[in-house]
C-alpha cells in the first residue's frame, strides 16, 4: 500500500515558483510508482491541472509538478491527487501564503547558531519546524500571524450580519448561500458584494439588510485573514522557539517530566509548558504570546 511522506504538507509563498512534489513508500521503503499522473484543484474546486497531469522524477525519486507564479497568485489550499499504476492513489495538500513567520536564513542565523549546520537541520526540517510554529501560534492567540486563506462554513439567522471566527484584517473574498435542501453553492455576484462590509470586530454586513436565511451551513465565506506583517516580537518570539528544544529541531538535554534542575550553583524552577500559565516553558516566548492572544475579543 502507498504511504505519502510524512512531510507531505506543503506551504508556499504567493507569488512565487514552487513544486508540488510526493515519496511513495510500501511501509519504510521507498519505492518507484512508476508513470505518475496529478490533479490539482484549489480551495472552491476549480481545476488548476486537470486529472491525468504527467509529473517528473523517476525510479525511487519524488514525483514532482512545478507551479508558476501565475499558479500560485493568490492565497489559496491546493489539492493535489496523485495516481501511480502500482501504488494507487495518494492526496496531499499544499497552502499558498502571504508571508512566512520567519525565513530559513533567519533561522540558521538566530541565537548562538545553533541550525546554522544544513547537514544536521537540513531545510526540510526547518521548514516542518516553521510550519508548526506558524500553526502552533495562531491555535494558541486565535489569530494567524502570516495572512492565508479559508472557507468558513456559518449556520443563517434569519440577520442581515455574521459573526466571523477569522476576523484579523480580514477580507471577504467570496460569499456563497446554499438553498435548503441542496447541495449547490449560489455565489454573490459583483454587485452584491460590493454591498456587505465587514468591521473591525469580523462582523459581515449586508448593507441592504438582505438577511442570510436560517439554516444550518448553509453559507460558505472565502477569507483572506491574519496580520499582512508578522509584528516583530512574533517573528523573534519563533526564531527563540525554533533554535529551543522545545519544538523538535534541537534536541534538549533536560528530561521531558523536569521541572526544576539541581546544578553545584543551585536549584532552579524551571518554566514548564502547561504550568502556571506557559506556553512553551520559555518566557521570552510565553510573553510575547500572552500580549498577542486574541482568544477573548473587546467590543469597547
Amino acid at each position: 500500500m502507498a504511504l505519502v511522506e510524512p512531510g507531505g504538507y506543503q506551504r508556499f509563498l504567493a507569488g512565487t515558483p514552487a513544486t508540488l512534489s510526493v515519496t511513495f513508500f510500501d511501509g519504510s521503503t521507498v519505492v518507484d510508482p512508476g508513470t505518475v499522473t496529478v490533479g490539482v484543484t484549489t480551495a472552491n474546486g476549480t481545476a488548476l491541472y486537470a486529472a491525468g497531469t504527467a509529473t517528473a522524477g523517476t525510479g525511487a525519486a519524488a514525483r514532482t509538478l512545478a507551479l508558476t507564479t501565475t499558479d500560485t497568485a493568490q492565497l489559496d489550499q491546493l489539492t493535489a491527487v496523485w495516481v501511480s499504476p502500482t501504488e494507487g492513489t495518494v492526496t496531499t495538500y499544499a497552502e499558498i501564503v502571504g508571508q512566512r513567520i520567519f525565513s530559513l536564513s533567519d533561522a540558521r542565523a538566530v541565537d548562538r547558531g545553533q541550525l546554522a549546520s544544513s547537514s544536521d537541520y537540513p531545510d526540510d526540517v526547518l521548514e516542518e519546524v516553521r510550519q508548526r510554529i506558524e500553526d502552533d501560534f495562531e491555535e494558541i492567540c486565535g489569530v494567524s500571524f502570516i495572512p492565508r486563506f479559508a472557507f468558513e462554513y456559518y449556520d443563517g439567522r434569519g440577520t442581515q450580519t455574521l459573526m466571523l471566527r477569522k476576523f484579523k484584517e480580514v477580507t471577504v473574498r467570496s460569499i456563497e448561500v446554499r438553498t435548503i435542501g441542496t447541495t449547490t453553492w449560489e455565489a454573490y455576484d459583483t454587485t452584491e458584494m460590493s454591498l456587505t462590509f465587514t468591521d473591525r470586530h469580523g462582523v459581515l454586513l449586508h448593507e441592504l439588510g438582505v438577511p442570510f436565511w436560517p439554516a444550518f451551513q448553509n453559507v460558505r465565506i472565502g477569507v483572506e485573514h491574519g496580520y499582512r506583517q508578522v509584528p516583530l516580537p512574533i517573528r523573534r518570539a519563533a526564531l527563540i522557539l525554533a533554535a529551543s528544544g522545545a519544538v523538535g529541531a534541537v534536541a534538549s538535554n533536560l528530561p521531558d517530566r523536569a521541572t526544576s534542575m539541581q546544578t553545584p550553583e543551585g536549584s532552579y524552577v524551571l518554566s514548564t509548558p502547561g504550568l502556571r500559565g506557559s506556553y512553551y516553558g520559555i518566557p521570552r516566548v510565553d510573553s510575547v504570546l500572552a500580549r498577542f492572544n486574541e482568544r477573548t475579543r473587546s467590543f469597547g
